[in-house]
C-alpha cells in the first residue's frame, strides 16, 4: 500500500488512507475543482449515511430504529437519496400527503415523530440551515372515549384474579406503573416500610437483565396499603408479601412467572434475549389480561385504562393537575390532561341537566 502522488499542493494527502489508488473516503471528494482554484471539493453527505451517522450517535432501542428506519426509509424513496441542505418545505408537505394516502392519521404521526428529531440533529450539526418539518403539524387524530374503570368494574376484576394478577392490577390502578415497569419490577424495589416503590433500571446481572425506564425517570411511586372497594378492603401489601413467597428461589422479578423468567434468562445466556422481550418478558400479557377482563365482564378495557382511572380519581378529587403529572411521570401536564383523565360523560350530563333544570326553575320568573 502507498500513497497515490496528485498534482495538487494545497492539499495534504498524508491524511487519507489509501488502498489499491483509492481512498476509502472515496464518494466524499467530488473532484479537483480547477488548477486556478487549486483544491479539492468536499462532497456533501447524503441523507442515508447521515441518517447512519445519528443512529450511531443515539442509544435507541431496536423497536425505535426500526420506525425511524422505515420513516427515512419512505423519505428517499419518495424523493431520492438527495443532500439535507436541498431539502425545503415542499418536500416535508409532499411526505406527509404521501403518507396519508395508505395510512391513518395515527400512523403518519408516528413517523412524523421519528424523522422530526432526525432533521432537528441535522441543523445542529450545521448539515442545513433549516428544518424544513419545523413548520409541519402533527395530523388531527379520533380519539375515542374510553371511560375509567367503575368501581364495581375493579371489585369484579379483583375478585376473578389470581395472585400475581391481583398485584398486577392494584400496582398499575393505585401507583400508577406502566406494564414495563411491573413486569421488570423487583422484590428488592418494594419499600413496605415507607408504602412506596422505586422505579429504576436494571442492570446485566447473574439474576437480572438490562432494562432502561420511559424517559429515563427515575421516580418512587406510591404503594397503599390497603384500597376500598366496593364491598370489600383490599390489603395490597399483604398480597405482595404472598406473591413473594410463592417466587423461585433465584427470581428477583416480583410478577413474572417462573416459565416466562426461566425463557428469558436462556436466552440472555445464549445472547438472543431481544429488547421487546427486555420491556415485555410476558409477551402475551395484553391477551391474558383481556381474557381476565372477559371473566370479569368488562368489556373493551385494558391495564393501561387502569393508569388513566388513576388520573381521573385524582383530577375528580380536585387534585391538581401538575401534581397528577408528576404522579404519572409526564413529561408535561397536557399528555396528562388530554390523553389520561378521562371524565364520566354520564356523570356530566347529569350534572348538566340538573344544574340547568335548577337554574331555570330558580332563575326565570
Amino acid at each position: 500500500m502507498g500513497l497515490v502522488l496528485l498534482n495538487c499542493r494545497r492539499l495534504d494527502l498524508s491524511q487519507f488512507y489509501l488502498q489499491g489508488g483509492k481512498t476509502k473516503c472515496e464518494g466524499y471528494l467530488k473532484g479537483y475543482s480547477g488548477r486556478r482554484k487549486g483544491w479539492w471539493k468536499m462532497e456533501q453527505p447524503k441523507l442515508a449515511s447521515l441518517f447512519a451517522t445519528y443512529l450511531s450517535c443515539r442509544s435507541f432501542t431496536n423497536k425505535s430504529v426500526e420506525i425511524k428506519s422505515r420513516a427515512v426509509k419512505y423519505f428517499v424513496e419518495l424523493f431520492g437519496d438527495i443532500e439535507p441542505e436541498n431539502i425545503t418545505y415542499n418536500h416535508a408537505e409532499d411526505y406527509v400527503n404521501f403518507l396519508r394516502k395508505e395510512r391513518k392519521a395515527g400512523a403518519v404521526n408516528a413517523y412524523l415523530r421519528n424523522i422530526k428529531p432526525f432533521f432537528v440533529w441535522l441543523v445542529r450539526r450545521g448539515h442545513t440551515k433549516s428544518n424544513p418539518f419545523e413548520q409541519i403539524r402533527l395530523l388531527p387524530e379520533d380519539k375515542i372515549y374510553r371511560p375509567p374503570y367503575s368501581g364495581d368494574e375493579l371489585a369484579r376484576l379483583i375478585k376473578v384474579a389470581d395472585l400475581r394478577m391481583k398485584v398486577i392490577t392494584l400496582l398499575a390502578l393505585c401507583s400508577s406503573m406502566r406494564r414495563t415497569e411491573i413486569l421488570n419490577l423487583v422484590v428488592k424495589d418494594i419499600y413496605f416500610d415507607r408504602s412506596c416503590i422505586l422505579i429504576n433500571p436494571k442492570e446485566e446481572t447473574e439474576t437480572t437483565w438490562r432494562w432502561t425506564i420511559k424517559n429515563h425517570q427515575h421516580a418512587f411511586v406510591p404503594m397503599p396499603e390497603t384500597i376500598e372497594l366496593p364491598g370489600e378492603t383490599v390489603n395490597l401489601h399483604n398480597l405482595i408479601v404472598q406473591l413473594i413467597e410463592t417466587l423461585p428461589a433465584k427470581q428477583p422479578y416480583l410478577c413474572l412467572k417462573a416459565q416466562h423468567y426461566e425463557v428469558n434468562m436462556r436466552l440472555k445466556a445464549e445472547g438472543r434475549l431481544t429488547d421487546e422481550r427486555r420491556l415485555t418478558p410476558w409477551l402475551r400479557f395484553s391477551n391474558d389480561f383481556k381474557r381476565l377482563c372477559k371473566r370479569a365482564t368488562i368489556e373493551s378495557k385494558s391495564l393501561k385504562d387502569l393508569r388513566a382511572t388513576f388520573a381521573t380519581t385524582l383530577a375528580e378529587s380536585n387534585y391538581p393537575l401538575t401534581k397528577t403529572q408528576k404522579a404519572m411521570r409526564h413529561k408535561s401536564p397536557q399528555t396528562t390532561a388530554n390523553y389520561y383523565i378521562q371524565h364520566d360523560q354520564c356523570k356530566i350530563i347529569n350534572e348538566v341537566n340538573e344544574l340547568s333544570q335548577n337554574y331555570y326553575v330558580t332563575t326565570v320568573p
